[in-house]
């Protein structure tokens, strides 16, 4: 009655890979258990729709298998634009009415019928004297929600808690920074598009997605070399074929300024609405180590900028697949953050 709450696999699905996390609780913090990542063929999620339901499935129990995974409960993140996080100030009304409060605001900001979406919240804080509630929304379409979990529930692990990346990414980064005062942007650099998080004093501030990731920067160095996505691919992330090669850095060089542009507009947009600006900038994700990006979007934006490596309060000297942890740790931020999760969490 009075046990630990179970812990969860962070599982991580998106258009170019599955990820996973699992953790376990030490003596002194968290210990990483198992870790793993496959690559999906492409397409088989496009514009955040699932086209090949068996693919995912087929490659989560293969993971599941090849990483000798025992626990088969699962955390998950929604993410894409049919996902909605806001955060909100709203009168002070009685906890029987909250509810349909939270419904009428929701219905303030979103483009989708009330009726075909679900609607959580969290209550960050209530201030008595001026009779305001601080609250976060979170707003998913009820297709996206059925599609994610019957996926998952095809495969060998079961949905416990259904998260969105945005609330994963800052959970990742409170384990790792604390509850740090002023505004930093985490930005999850992905394959078909990228997120930017705003965090505050632990808590979610602001998102927002942008459509440039990954798969347009292989697609700029397909056009400009006049070669294949697939070596388009491989030479992405070589940064010394990158250093030799001119055209290659031109074409990386544009896809960095076009990202980098997106980020900067997306620290206006969140001054503009907030008055706050970022104290830093946090990157993570397949792209992190791509030639020139750091320095790219601290020379746009005139902000410090640092590799957001998820494991740094994690012990990982008992983890087998040390190699992968390494290469490229910057891969694993929302699984990290999900796999913090606990199977009674709402």
């Amino acid at each position: 009655m009075f046990g630990r709450s179970k812990s969860l696999i962070g599982l991580d699905v998106g258009s170019n890979a599955i990820k996973l996390v699992e953790l376990e609780d030490g003596n002194s913090g968290y210990i990483l258990k198992n870790i793993g990542y496959k690559e999906l063929p492409r397409d088989v999620i496009s514009e955040g729709s699932i086209v090949d339901m068996a693919e995912i499935v087929n490659s989560i129990n293969e993971l599941v298998k090849d990483r000798k995974i025992k626990n088969n409960n699962a955390a998950i993140a929604l993410k894409g634009n049919a996902v909605i996080a806001k955060r909100v100030h709203i009168p002070g009304v009685e906890s029987s009415l909250l509810e349909e409060e939270f419904r009428y605001q929701a219905q303030q900001f979103i483009q989708m019928d009330i009726e075909d979406v679900n609607i959580d919240y969290s209550i960050v804080e209530s201030n008595p004297e001026s009779n305001m509630t601080d609250v976060i929304l979170a707003v998913a379409r009820k297709d996206l929600i059925s599609s994610m979990v019957s996926v998952i529930s095809g495969s060998k692990l079961k949905v416990k808690v259904v998260d969105l990346e945005a609330f994963a990414l800052s959970n990742c980064f409170e384990a790792c920074f604390g509850a740090m005062p002023v505004v930093n942007a985490i930005v999850n650099l992905g394959h078909s598009s990228s997120l930017i998080v705003f965090v505050k004093d632990g808590f979610y501030e602001f998102s927002r997605e942008i459509s440039v990731g990954g798969k347009v920067c292989i697609e700029t160095i397909q056009k400009k070399l006049g070669i294949t996505y697939d070596d388009a691919k491989t030479m992405m992330m070589d940064n010394e074929a990158v250093e030799f090669n001119e055209d290659l850095q031109r074409a990386i060089s544009d896809f960095n300024t076009q990202i980098s542009y997106e980020i900067k507009h997306s620290l206006d947009l969140f001054y503009t609405n907030s008055r706050f600006a970022a104290s830093k900038i946090f990157i993570c994700g397949g792209l992190t180590k791509l030639f020139d990006l750091k320095g790219a979007i601290n020379r746009t934006t005139d902000i410090e900028v640092n590799e957001f490596n998820p494991f740094m309060n994690i012990d990982i000297t008992g983890v087998a697949d040390f190699e992968l942890l390494t290469t490229n740790p910057y891969l694993f931020n929302t699984s990290l953050g999900l796999a913090l999760r606990k199977v009674n969490d709402r």
